[in-house]
């Protein structure tokens, strides 16, 4: 699905609640999908219904999506702690992009739109710069991450979004010849060129850990 269509949902009822997230998504915006959700998960439980997936929003529904925005901002920007980042950018108050992005990538590590919202509910920028900005988000990505900033590596995204299980049964089926070199890219989806790498990676201990393409 594509992040338009959804970035997280959470199935909360038990007997074990249940959080999807869309990895198509920044991994910054995932954080804050994360406890998003995990807040829809704190409120059902506490007797309120969660937000519905089809038709209309409720009023109902508004609130309890306001709600879990403040929860996570509120866990990932403690107010003392965040303001004292603030004050190091001012900029960022004013909707200064350049601003916003240092502080998501190098101080805060969430995305630029929860630290302006942040800034909103604490009094210290206006809803309409948010407003402003929401619709310049929308309309392009905002991950990019600043000169000079990198995420991790091919190898260390693939062996944490399939789990380490999963990769080494991968390849120990493709060392057995179990499956073909089109299925290995099917399910890591990565090109054949970097198994070398992935293998590497998920032995990185002596002996022969390299696989023939």
């Amino acid at each position: 699905m594509t992040v338009d269509e959804m970035r997280g949902i959470s199935i909360p009822h038990g007997p074990l609640p249940v959080i999807l997230l869309n990895s198509g998504d920044a991994p910054h915006g995932r954080i804050f999908t994360l406890l998003h959700e995990f807040a829809h998960i704190l409120l059902t439980n506490a007797g309120h219904e969660t937000s519905s997936l089809e038709g209309h929003q409720k009023p109902e529904d508004r609130r309890l999506e306001r709600v879990s925005n403040r929860f996570a901002a509120a866990a990932l920007l403690p107010r003392e702690p965040f303001l004292a980042e603030i004050r190091r950018y001012p900029g960022a108050v004013e909707g200064d992009e350049d601003s916003l992005r240092k502080l998501a990538f190098r101080r805060l590590k969430v995305s630029p739109e929860a630290i302006l919202r942040r800034l909103v509910e604490l009094g210290r920028a206006k809803s309409g710069v948010y407003r402003m900005m929401r619709r310049a988000w929308q309309k392009r990505s905002w991950y990019s991450a600043p000169q000079g900033e990198g995420g991790p590596p091919l190898e260390v995204r693939v062996i944490a979004s399939a789990g380490r299980p999963f990769v080494s049964l991968v390849l120990d089926s493709y060392r057995r010849n179990a499956v073909s070199s089109s299925d290995v890219s099917d399910y890591l989806g990565m090109q054949l060129k970097y198994i070398g790498r992935l293998s590497r990676q998920l032995n990185p201990g002596p002996g022969p850990t390299e696989l023939a393409v």
